[in-house]
């Protein structure tokens, strides 16, 4: 059986680890392509990674959850059972990308100052993107082999590599620190308490897909609510009115 799984970050910075990490997943499988579609698709979705981490406060949020989880493993060191190596391999990459963050004074700097770059960006507000009237060179720069093309991509990436790993580090711990286990409604409707004290980061949904409906996520403080929907294409979507299993994650780390 299938299935798809639907997560609702609780949080800015949860947001914007799950928006950079659709835009570089969407990158790797592009960048070994061949057309056209998928250079261009590369190069917006990079500009795309820069507008969104063009932003002062990052750096702080990023070391300061990077430090959260430091304090936290370590508090693990001394438990009964623990797998000392894992989590010292784990607080070693977290150290070591917490001093690059701390270290860095602006890591897109090369990125945000290339000319080329700069003359996408400026026209993909525009309906229809960048068309080849707007940006010839942009233009010619698609229709290269290959290779070229290639080469381009990766070195603007690298600059962004420290980036890519304090995320994918972060996402990962996070999801892992809650199991999702089984639930049912009979009409569509969930809700639950949540403890203020422990505040959840992620919520995670999981349902089978052949079941043909999503659940829309509403979650705050103290109370966590999910409407589950059948799509209709001509009208507006229905609740569930019949049994629904479905299993959920509340992730706190």
């Amino acid at each position: 059986m299938e299935y798809l799984t639907y997560e609702q970050p609780t949080n800015e910075l949860i947001r914007t680890c799950l928006r950079l990490e659709i835009l570089f997943k969407n990158i790797q499988t592009r960048l070994q392509q061949q057309t056209y579609l998928d250079s261009k698709l590369c190069c917006e979705n990079l500009i795309e990674i820069i507008n969104i981490i063009d932003r002062n406060d990052l750096k702080t949020l990023f070391h300061k959850e990077l430090s959260r989880h430091i304090q936290k493993l370590q508090q693990y060191l001394d438990s009964p059972g623990a797998d000392i190596e894992k989590i010292q391999l784990l607080l070693n990459e977290l150290d070591e990308l917490a001093v690059k963050i701390n270290l860095s004074t602006n890591f897109i700097k090369p990125l945000k100052e290339n000319e080329f770059l700069n003359s996408i960006r400026m026209y993909l507000g525009n309906p229809g993107g960048v068309c080849p009237f707007d940006n010839p060179g942009y233009h010619l720069f698609l229709n290269q082999p290959q290779h070229i093309k290639h080469n381009y991509l990766t070195t603007w990436l690298a600059t962004l590599t420290d980036i890519h790993r304090i995320i994918t580090l972060l996402l990962k711990l996070i999801r892992s620190s809650s199991i999702l286990k089984s639930y049912e409604t009979n009409n569509g409707h969930y809700q639950t308490s949540l403890d203020a004290k422990t505040p959840c980061q992620l919520i995670r949904v999981q349902i089978a897909q052949h079941l043909n409906c999503y659940p829309e996520i509403s979650v705050g403080r103290h109370h966590l609510s999910i409407r589950f929907l059948k799509p209709d294409p001509a009208n507006r979507p229905q609740q569930l009115a019949t049994l629904l299993e479905f299993q959920m994650a509340c992730c706190l780390v």
